[in-house]
């Protein structure tokens, strides 16, 4: 097994459930950025969940998408801390059907 789908199992089992995940006081902002690592007919059938995981979450600050090239993507949103960022990427239908290579989740400190 790859050591960043084993990263993504050992945090989706170890951290509680998200259910105060998407409350709308949350002040940290944190970016999810991934690069693939399955068949891309296995991604693409997976998309579809991905996408509507991210949008029901109606997180704060959510935006993203792939890149051009489709090998990952980044997704930016608010979590109230790093505990809480990191259980909802383990969630997200990508890693949990094992998609994902490399990842990174790290806060931001955005500058307007």
């Amino acid at each position: 097994m790859k050591f960043g789908v084993f990263c993504l199992l050992a945090l989706l089992l170890a951290v509680p459930n998200i259910s105060s995940a998407n409350e709308k006081d949350n002040s940290e902002t944190f970016v999810f950025y991934y690069f693939m690592d399955g068949i891309a007919t296995h991604v693409s059938e997976t998309v579809p969940a991905h996408v509507k995981y991210w949008k029901s979450l109606k997180l704060e600050g959510y935006g993203g998408g792939p890149f051009g090239d489709r090998s990952g993507g980044m997704i930016t949103f608010k979590a109230k801390d790093m505990k809480t960022a990191r259980t909802i990427c383990a969630q997200d239908p990508f890693a949990r059907q094992g998609l994902i290579g490399r990842f990174w989740i790290k806060k931001w400190l955005v500058h307007h």
